[in-house]
């Protein structure tokens, strides 16, 4: 007995042992496969090195070959090559829209708005409590306004006397001292029913918005990190978007969008189509070699007149739920079809994040590529589980189109393109492996997941357009190449964007055809001819 008992242990030990062996040598084989990825990869090399990326395609977005005269004479009708400030009215109808919009978004999303916009948002019932205040989250329930707001504004809030309208209402220096320079409050006949439980339900609840005063910082693109970006930015030659050279251009217009300035109100016969989305949508070299901007030249140039504008909506960082705070400022462009182009960040940044293994144990096994190749699959949760989040996820994106086509609005989703795995060699599916490490994911994440939930993703998005009886723009169906078109896990080079250009302007045929606006070319206008009146 003895002896058997002593034959286990040493049976067992052996077995311990090499077992070690094997993970020391996956351990090693993991170190190896990636030390040796950064030294010899060219793609690593070219997006991280500087140096020139290994794969070319002849494309109509070159910059070398863009002729600005040309390209401008066929922008829209409703744009302007000549500044157009937003008015003191405009700013402030926009934000009234804002505040409105507001009072209908669910509880989290209020306070998204609130860190957004850069406002603080106070919620008063009719007895002067304060039941609810954003971004940040009372100490404690109810307490009286008059505690946490200075005189004057809370006196705004205690004599809600004014029944005369359901309309927010702006007031410009309520304090008579310049600070706050305005205030919004919207009365408790406007507000809609709460549906958050920090809200009585059963009780009127009124809303004042306070700019929040922040410090001046040196001039850079964002107004609002990731969300907003600053009217009339300019820079030459910022840092190249994945895959791309040097030389890119960016300059932002009256709206903060990355586009020629837009003409409100709308000009009459203008078909006008808002492209909403991220980064994705945003990229280019120049503002005229973004996704939007070939569409439009593309739609203008084939009916021979200026009748279609095409506005750039991207902004890097966005996803479904700020797109839905934001639905009130793609509103005010007045636009007649909505482009919706967007997946990854809602993918890797919200997807994604919940499904992860953060024990340390898997999390260090996991981080090894041999391993992640192998077992990606089991940090996952089943499809079901998988499919479950990812409705839940675009409910956000679902309301956005809602609230579109409630104000008539002719909504398009498009599928979400990124490379097939499938296409790729093994050092372009080493480089966008180190991609979703440095860049999206972390150090768990593998290319193959990030593939296979954004595919679940583009399954989702087409069965909410069939659900919706809205069109859906198969792009991922028709771009599945590999790093040609892309410059990384999403983001595509000039000959991708010149591609997904392509298939948007040819499905959108259709609907230019029977927009609202009507197809009145004499009101719309001929090609430009540059000159300033433009």
């Amino acid at each position: 007995m003895k002896r058997f008992a002593a034959r286990v242990l040493f049976g067992v030990f052996v077995a311990v042992l090499w077992f070690g062996v094997l993970i020391l040598g996956v351990v090693f084989w993991g170190r190896w496969e990636f030390e040796s990825a950064l030294v010899s990869n060219r793609f690593i090399q070219a997006r991280y090195g500087g140096g020139e990326w290994p794969l070319t395609a002849e494309t109509a977005l070159d910059p070398a070959k863009l002729d600005v005269a040309e390209r401008e004479s066929w922008i829209g009708p409703g744009k302007s090559t000549q500044p157009v400030p937003l008015t003191a009215e405009q700013v402030q109808a926009r934000w009234l829209d804002r505040a409105l919009h507001f009072a209908g978004l669910p509880e989290l999303l209020r306070f998204t708005f609130a860190r957004m916009y850069r406002v603080d948002v106070y919620a008063v019932d009719a007895r002067g409590q304060l039941v609810a205040r954003y971004p940040e989250i009372l100490d404690r329930p109810a307490i009286p306004a008059s505690e946490v707001l200075a005189g004057p504004l809370a006196a705004l809030l205690l004599h809600d006397t004014d029944t005369s309208t359901e309309n927010p209402v702006w007031i410009t220096d309520p304090a008579g001292s310049g600070d706050p320079p305005w205030v919004i409050r919207i009365p408790s006949t406007a507000t809609p029913r709460p549906k958050s439980p920090s809200l009585p339900a059963d009780k009127a609840v009124q809303f004042l918005f306070v700019p929040r005063q922040t410090e001046q910082q040196d001039p850079s693109l964002w107004e609002s990190e990731y969300f907003a970006m600053r009217p009339y930015y300019v820079e030459d030659d910022p840092p190249p978007g994945p895959g791309q050279p040097r030389g890119a251009f960016i300059a932002v217009n009256n709206v903060g969008l990355r586009d020629y300035d837009v003409i409100l109100p709308k000009p009459p016969g203008v078909c006008r189509v808002l492209c909403v989305g991220a980064s994705t949508t945003y990229e280019g070299m120049h503002n005229l070699l973004t996704y939007p901007a070939f569409v439009e030249y593309l739609l203008n140039k084939q009916a021979g007149t200026r009748r279609v504008d095409v506005i750039n909506g991207g902004v890097s960082g966005m996803n479904s739920a700020k797109h839905r705070v934001k639905l009130a400022d793609y509103l005010f462009l007045q636009p007649d079809i909505v482009v919706l182009y967007l997946g990854a960040n809602d993918v890797m940044h919200v997807i994604y994040p919940s499904m992860k293994i953060w024990l340390d144990g898997p999390r260090q096994l996991l981080s090894l590529r041999p391993v992640k190749r192998l077992l990606w699959r089991a940090v996952l949760p089943d499809e079901a589980e998988i499919d479950r989040r990812i409705q839940q996820i675009q409910e956000d994106l679902k309301a956005v189109a809602e609230g579109f086509m409630a104000r008539g609005v002719r909504v398009v989703f498009c599928t979400f393109a990124a490379p097939d795995p499938a296409r790729l060699t093994g050092e372009e599916r080493s480089y966008l492996e180190y991609c979703i490490e440095r860049e999206w994911g972390g150090d768990q994440c593998s290319y193959a997941a990030y593939y296979y939930l954004l595919s679940r993703y583009n399954q989702g998005l087409r069965r909410m357009a069939a659900e919706m009886d809205v069109p859906c723009i198969p792009v991922a169906e028709s771009i599945p190449d590999g790093l040609t078109f892309f410059g990384d896990i999403c983001h595509m080079r000039n000959a991708g964007i010149e591609r997904k250009a392509r298939i948007i302007a040819k499905a959108l045929e259709p609907l230019i055809e029977v927009c609202p606006a009507g197809p009145n070319a004499s009101e719309a206008g001929t090609p430009r001819t540059g000159s300033p009146d433009n």
